[in-house]
């Protein structure tokens, strides 16, 4: 391998957290439970979070910092680092609900962070079979889970599948999103039911992973 091309690790964690909604203030919670944890050489955790413009807290919203970084309302990629934030890039203002933006991480992802495994993991609202991850900015357009699937195939038409995707949103573990997913990831991992806010809690995760990168 030449110097400047990044070695490969075992897992790039990549995590789609479309927060420009009333589940902002839950979601930097997420993002918290992860730096509690970061990135190692073996795992690399990288996530796209679009932030709202909305402070209101009482409905979900939040201005607050998030480790190092000051309250932002446009989509900001970040290294997940632990006890800290490494913004790779500031896109500006995105749909979330825009398959091109989902392919623009992704590919941006696989190639910038190398690795064995790759995880995908949408983190929103989400609807079963009409999709997933709500945009404030773009009049709550969705994601469409014929938009995930044709999105996820472009993506790993090169590169293989996805060891995982997970859904940290409600109620999409079903028969529809599964048959969408299928060609693009080995595992699924998703809730039938609704998810309260706060969603997976991703410090014990990462840990697990962290401290055996190898596993299956």
């Amino acid at each position: 391998a030449h110097q400047d091309e990044p070695r490969e690790a075992e897992w790039t964690l990549m995590f789609y957290m479309d927060s420009d909604n009333n589940l902002e203030a839950a979601q930097l919670e997420d993002l918290r439970e992860m730096i509690a944890v970061g990135s190692t050489p073996e795992v690399n955790i990288v996530a796209l979070v679009d932030r709202a413009a909305s402070a209101d807290e009482d409905d979900g919203y939040s201005a607050e910092p998030v480790a190092n970084l000051k309250n932002w309302d446009t989509a900001k990629v970040l290294f997940v680092e632990k006890g800290r934030l490494r913004q790779l890039d500031d896109w500006g203002e995105v749909n979330m609900a825009d398959p091109a933006t989902l392919e623009r991480f992704v590919s941006a992802a696989i190639e910038g962070l190398p690795a064995r495994r790759f995880g995908l993991v949408f983190g929103d609202h989400g609807s079963a079979w009409p999709g997933a991850c709500a945009d404030d900015s773009s009049e709550g357009d969705l994601l469409s889970l014929v938009e995930i699937g044709s999105a996820l195939r472009t993506l790993t038409k090169d590169s293989g599948p996805l060891e995982i995707i997970g859904f940290d949103a409600c109620l999409m573990a079903n028969f529809e999103v599964a048959h969408a997913m299928a060609p693009s990831a080995r595992i699924m991992i998703a809730s039938e039911e609704l998810e309260p806010g706060n969603g997976w809690n991703y410090t014990p995760l990462l840990e697990a992973l962290v401290s055996n990168p190898r596993a299956t």
